[in-house]
């Protein structure tokens, strides 16, 4: 049963208003930068390559742990090096358009300069073909 207070608490803010008009306290951390901190302490850890017990920063142990399951065959271990180094493989999406002919949809990646995302983008939203396709091939994947 939902009550009075708990609807109004659902209102969106008016206007002008903010939920949090104070802001962000002086002093307070952002999370990635308490994580980072926390990948600097440095606590006593096999190290497999040295083979032996050695103090050094979390970051370090968790890189070599990565590695160490590579080399043991670990394929989603090996995955997430090779991303890391290389960048993930951009996924090329080719649909049929209007007329049978293949349209090919490149996707917007972060590598990209904003250049190139916006001619993509700018060219996928004026050819009709195009957007038509993208609807069509969301309705079937998502229903």
């Amino acid at each position: 049963m939902v009550t009075e207070k708990q609807l109004k608490n659902l209102q969106p803010f008016s206007k002008g208003a903010s939920g949090n008009p104070r802001g962000k306290r002086k002093g307070s951390k952002h999370l990635s930068t308490i994580l980072r901190e926390l990948l600097q302490v440095k606590i006593k850890a096999e190290d497999f390559i040295k083979g032996r017990c050695i103090k050094q920063p979390i970051g370090k142990i968790i890189i070599l742990e990565l590695i160490k399951r590579a080399m043991e065959g670990d394929l989603k271990a090996i995955g997430m090096i090779l991303d890391r180094l290389e960048g993930k493989v951009v996924q090329k999406t080719e649909i049929t358009g209007v007329e049978d002919e293949m349209l090919h949809i490149k996707e917007i990646t972060e590598d990209m300069t904003d250049e190139e995302a916006a001619k993509i983008f700018l060219r996928e939203i004026d050819n009709p073909d195009i957007s038509k396709a993208i609807i069509e091939k969301n309705k079937s994947k998502y229903g």
